[in-house]
């Protein structure tokens, strides 16, 4: 059965650079999580690769005034109220997804940049956005960098530029197990 790692289907090294500020690779993404100081950082869960599934938060969390159930599903029986509680927030929370399939980098590069920002004042180019920083701190932020890290651990590129639409395909969505590339 042809895998991702079967040696026609590797990206070429020269996909595997980038400038220093994208980063967007799980590793590198998670080391640099390590020098966060301002922000909370935690593992929510563990990927199906046992990988660590982590997020970032900027901002108080508020207390949630008149809810009674921790889960959005059951609270469908009892009414939205029961798990977005009764009284309306003072911030709003804006949740930032970086990458769902593997070969996606952009979010999660932006993740990183907005992170910075929010920890120097500047974006990991040296460049300063007060408008955004200011903004940015009226809310609530949470950053969720990789939703799935082992599709991103799986694609070893930050160009995909160059690629053929034919891997561009594979390394989105996969192969079937006869081989043949998912559409």
């Amino acid at each position: 059965m042809p895998s991702i790692d079967n040696p026609s289907l590797r990206v070429p090294e020269s996909n595997r650079v980038g400038p220093d500020f994208w980063i967007s690779e799980y590793e590198r993404a998670c080391a640099f999580l390590e020098g966060v100081k301002k922000g909370e950082v935690w593992e929510f869960g563990r990927s199906a690769g046992n990988r660590p599934l982590i997020a970032v938060a900027y901002g108080e969390k508020e207390p949630i005034a008149g809810r009674t159930s921790e889960s959005f599903s059951a609270a469908g029986w009892g009414g939205w109220s029961t798990f977005l509680g009764t009284e309306p927030r003072q911030k709003q929370v804006f949740c930032f997804v970086g990458n769902i399939h593997g070969i996606e980098t952009e979010g999660t590069v932006a993740a990183l940049n907005l992170i910075h920002l929010l920890e120097t004042g500047t974006d990991l180019r040296g460049r300063r956005w007060d408008r955004l920083l200011e903004e940015a701190r009226k809310m609530r932020l949470v950053f969720v960098l990789h939703a799935n890290p082992d599709g991103r651990v799986r694609v070893q590129t930050n160009n995909i530029r160059d690629l053929s639409p034919e891997m561009h395909a594979q390394l989105t969505f996969g192969l079937w197990k006869t081989g043949e590339t998912i559409q």
